[in-house]
């Protein structure tokens, strides 16, 4: 069983034990397929939670959930289970510092298994986790795309599509005048994306009354599409991605995106699909490093749908704050708008005072934070997609805890689980690595 600050993924994203209990009947709960490597969403066998006590545990770890962030690119696992829970592992012998994992007779290692978690306590073991599904999602049973045919889009411009609907999902809106009428906005900055964006709009074939492309601002083009059938697909969004009207050249520093989220269509994508709205979002909200693409959001929804996104896209996933509420990220010339008159804190660190007080600071009004995710075969996907703990430093028995423990029985025997800690007004705040685990 799992312990009480330990979620689920479902289909209708992470769940809590009493979020899980009050519906268990009801969800699908995220199965994984070894055999295909595929997530697959069905309904669980039953569901079971013992009360309140002392239950005897082995946690997990590479980090302390409750006292901060992980380390960028790091493993961030954290899993606390009763002893005999099964984990999904492969079990070796530590090295030095690596792992030479267990061999059958053809001294082929041993595949992943599941074994219980009071047998991976013994001293000098190395134990390697799955934190990713390799083949994404399973969706042979999934409806037919509905944008496909609303607005018409053939296969040929199938992923550009998708792309495009990412990007807008982290820098576009709805917008609204006398003269126009309603338009769906994408805004571009960056002359990568302002060429990238007139090339995927040509491929869209928009007749010309309906698309127009003007200069917003001295540094920020806007790519408008007024078709009656693109407006009707978007509706959903209409209120929340509003365009007020009132443009403010520093916003981009503060906007919650709060109303953000992924249309229900997108959750029967298949990995290929997923991953062009992935690589859209990232285009307009993320970065690329050597070890993890990136992608920054303040809204709290759209954070935890990201991960289960990018789960079903294939890839490992976390996520961390980046920054908090009120933290300084810039500094404006007072009275005066413009990107290019913003200047960093370290920059104005060497203003001398009087210039100093000619500018005023830019604060965040909202929590900011960085979904990191590798795959397979990038300079991280190791240590993030097959994860490696030690059971002398990173394994151990659990006697004190008091609390309930839970779990489901589902058809594939496998789930998929993180733990998470949570501040005063209950709203998780950090969340360990995803992991496959036994149910």
């Amino acid at each position: 069983c799992l312990s009480e600050d330990m979620r689920i993924q479902t289909d209708r994203g992470f769940l809590s034990l009493d979020e899980v209990k009050e519906q268990w009947k009801d969800i699908k709960i995220a199965n994984y397929d070894h055999e295909t490597k595929q997530i697959k969403y069905e309904k669980a066998l039953n569901f079971l939670v013992k009360d309140e006590m002392n239950h005897k545990m082995v946690e997990f770890c590479d980090y302390d959930i409750t006292a901060g962030r992980g380390k960028a690119g790091g493993r961030d696992i954290s899993l606390l289970v009763t002893e005999d829970h099964d984990m999904f592992v492969q079990k070796g012998r530590k090295v030095k510092y690596h792992t030479i994992y267990d061999t059958n007779s053809e001294k082929e290692v041993d595949p992943f298994q599941k074994i219980p978690a009071c047998d991976l306590l013994e001293k000098g073991l190395g134990v390697r986790f799955l934190a990713a599904a390799e083949n994404g999602i399973d969706v042979s049973a999934a409806p037919a795309a509905p944008y496909k045919t609303a607005l018409g889009i053939t296969e040929s411009q199938n992923l550009d599509f998708l792309e495009l609907y990412g990007f807008w999902l982290g820098d576009g809106s709805m917008g609204q005048n006398m003269t126009s009428g309603n338009h769906i906005i994408f805004a571009a900055r960056k002359e990568l994306d302002i060429k990238w964006l007139h090339d995927v709009f040509e491929k869209m074939n928009l007749h010309k009354d309906y698309f127009r492309v003007r200069d917003r601002t001295l540094d920020m083009v806007e790519f408008r599409v007024s078709d009656p059938k693109w407006k009707l697909f978007y509706k959903e969004y209409a209120e929340k991605y509003v365009f007020s009207g009132v443009y403010d050249s520093n916003s981009h520093l503060n906007t919650p995106k709060s109303g953000k989220w992924f249309s229900s269509w997108v959750w029967n994508l298949n990995k290929e699909e997923m991953r062009a709205v992935i690589e859209g979002i990232r285009r307009a909200d993320g970065d690329f490093t050597t070890y993890n693409k990136n992608i920054y959001t303040s809204s709290i929804r759209f954070r935890d749908e990201l991960i289960r996104a990018l789960l079903h896209a294939g890839y490992s996933a976390k996520f961390n704050l980046k920054y908090s509420k009120g933290t300084i990220r810039g500094y404006s010339p007072v009275g005066q708008k413009g990107n290019h008159k913003i200047v960093s804190p370290k920059v104005y660190e060497n203003f001398n005072e009087s210039t100093k007080r000619k500018y005023t600071p830019i604060k965040a009004k909202y929590d900011n934070w960085v979904i990191n995710y590798a795959e397979d075969g990038s300079p991280s996907g190791k240590q993030c997609v097959r994860p490696n703990l030690y059971s002398d430093t990173e394994i151990k028995r659990v006697d004190n805890y008091v609390g309930r423990v839970w779990c489901v029985t589902v058809p594939t025997g496998l789930i998929i689980a993180q733990r998470v800690h949570r501040d005063a007004d209950n709203n998780v705040i950090r969340a360990s690595r995803p992991i496959v685990v036994g149910n």
